[in-house]
């Protein structure tokens, strides 16, 4: 296995380039004076004396990545996408904060492995690194596979931009061209350069880069590493059918990567408990780091995986400063306001807000942030990564009693609105809307009851139990106890739908009703119990039986089996 060392804090390597030796333009190049044969340079040089006249240059900048000691984690499946993609022209390395891509990459450069013969130039982007000062940094990186010709990248590192002379860039594009191996141009950071978006040069950056790397022949390979996708250029790259694109479905850590970092931070788990924590982090490197961090000498671990989520205090820390402190504050309330549902379309948005702009708002704060992300089953719909839902949650419950009952009946409304009765009962029942509840449970029956359990090893998010009224509304109202029961069913929770049933089921309620409800009360109780004792057996099935095809005969009856068996439907 190859050696993945892993690291999470990003700030840890802005804090080493920040006391990295400062040199100038001309005395950088000469650490390049000889061609690179492999790897770029990995630590800085010691500091030579600056040149009056030119502005300097942060040799850190332009070495990979500094990797801590003693955390390796194999990932051989990555660095083979990477050597991979850098047989063709672009290689992007998309994913939002803390998934691991400046080390993945960083490691990739330093590996001792042949590289086909290609040379590798290292540049980290910073704040502010646009214009004129780009293309210096640039150059000063590319002077090192381009020795003997340097008069010709100097011509680039002039005082103008290179997109207000374009002749210099085609100069840098034929001097590349004539090499007669290629070249591999490791970006870190390239959401840099659209950071600076206000900058009327920052867009024409990335149509600079790809100005350069069609027309450098095949000598050119560009490797971006960047929080978000460079929009102008990316769907001509797709076109032409030499992007190969890591994204973060690839950088998440399968349970097996999992664990083997978790034993490099001295941390043992028992399979399940890995496997629980891996789904808890969606597989994200740094929650994984944080958890192993976390972990360690805590006296219950089992208890501590159960617990753990984006609320843990360094999670919530590092979200904060490194997802939520790039959105506006109108934007972060509304995320805050969206937690309470699994998943949130443009429309729901705006119920919950008073907004107009709910589309626009998800769609950006999924480009921007990654961890805002849409859902491929319903395409308007999006959802939180768990972790950051986790610390919007925690935001939410913080709110005042009113407001959050107030959202919940926003969200009972739309939901009863747009045919969805599932959510809307359960947002009803916490709302304490006890006559939706009643409208929905009589309007949806049939919808209403469930069909079958998840499957083993499906993962199933359910929003957290409506509070019970107090046992004596219950006793009076047999249809809210059912609203409860069928709720509770969809969980799936049997035993406390069973609790539920024996209430609306007393015979204490049938002075109270009439004929034709008190016989639709008793065919629904009937119904549920016997989806009750399904659920419960298909549940204890699938835990205990070997995964397979299952017959027919074992499948829970649909919802028009159980209320024939009934007798009966529920009244018009």
């Amino acid at each position: 296995m190859r050696p993945w060392p892993f690291a999470v804090q990003e700030g840890a390597r802005m804090s080493e380039k920040a006391r990295s030796p400062v040199a100038s333009s001309r005395a950088a190049s000469s650490l390049f004076a000889a061609p690179m044969t492999g790897r770029p340079p990995t630590r800085p040089p010691s500091r030579p004396p600056a040149r009056p006249g030119t502005w300097p240059l942060l040799a850190a900048k332009l070495a990979v990545a500094p990797l801590p000691e003693g955390i390796v984690v194999g990932r051989d499946r990555l660095w083979e996408r990477l050597d991979a993609g850098v047989r063709g022209r672009i290689t992007l390395v998309s994913a939002p904060a803390g998934w691991g891509k400046t080390v993945l990459l960083a490691s990739w450069c330093r590996a001792d492995r042949p590289t086909g013969g290609r040379s590798t130039a290292w540049l980290t982007i910073e704040p502010g690194d646009h214009g004129p000062r780009f293309w210096r940094y640039l150059t000063a990186a590319l002077r090192g596979v381009t020795a003997g010709n340097e008069g010709v990248v100097d011509a680039v590192a002039g005082p103008a931009p290179v997109g207000h002379d374009r002749r210099r860039l085609e100069a840098l594009a034929a001097e590349l061209a004539c090499r007669s191996e290629p070249v591999v141009l490791v970006l870190d950071d390239a959401h840099r350069i659209l950071d600076d978006r206000h900058r009327a040069d920052a867009p024409g950056l990335f149509a600079d880069l790809d100005f350069l790397s069609r027309h450098a022949g095949d000598r050119l390979r560009l490797v971006l590493a960047t929080r978000t996708d460079p929009l102008p250029t990316l769907p001509r790259w797709r076109l032409d059918g030499e992007l190969t694109e890591i994204r973060a479905s690839d950088l998440a850590f399968t349970v097996e990567e999992a664990a083997e970092l978790l034993s490099v931070h001295g941390i043992r788990l028992p399979a399940d408990q890995v496997a629980a924590l891996c789904a808890g982090t969606e597989g994200w490197a740094a929650g994984l780091r944080f958890a192993a961090l976390a972990l360690r000498g805590h006296p219950e671990p089992t208890r501590l995986v159960a617990a753990f989520g984006g609320d843990d205090p360094s999670v919530a820390a590092y979200l904060t400063g490194e997802v939520l402190a790039a959105l506006p504050r109108q934007v972060q309330d509304a995320l805050v306001r969206a937690a309470m549902t699994e998943q949130v379309s443009g429309g729901l948005l705006d119920a919950l807000t008073g907004r107009a702009d709910g589309a626009h708002l998800l769609a950006e704060a999924a480009r921007t942030t990654g961890f805002v992300i849409p859902v491929d089953a319903r395409p308007d719909h999006y959802r939180c990564h768990r972790m950051l839902r986790d610390l919007l949650s925690a935001r939410l419950r913080s709110l005042p009693d009113d407001e959050r009952l107030d959202l919940h009946q926003r969200a009972a409304q739309w939901y009863a609105r747009h045919d969805r009765p599932l959510p809307a009962l359960r947002h009803a029942l916490t709302a304490g809307n006890d006559e939706l509840a009643r409208t929905l449970l009589r309007d949806h029956w049939a919808d209403l009851v469930p069909y079958r359990p998840a499957r083993q090893g499906t993962t199933l998010t359910v929003p957290a139990s409506p509070p019970p009224p107090p046992p004596h509304e219950l006793a009076a109202d047999p249809e809210l106890a059912l609203a409860y029961a069928v709720e509770h069913l969809n969980r799936p929770d049997p035993a406390a739908a069973l609790g539920y049933l024996t209430v609306a089921a007393d015979d204490g309620h049938g002075h109270r009703l009439g004929d034709g409800r008190r016989d639709w009360l008793a065919a629904a109780c009937a119904a549920l119990r016997l989806a009750c004792h399904q659920l419960a057996t298909e549940a204890h099935q699938l835990a205990t039986e070997a995964a397979g095809p299952r017959r027919d005969t074992d499948r829970l009856l649909d919802t028009d089996q159980l209320l024939a068996l009934a007798g009966t439907v529920p009244p018009a």
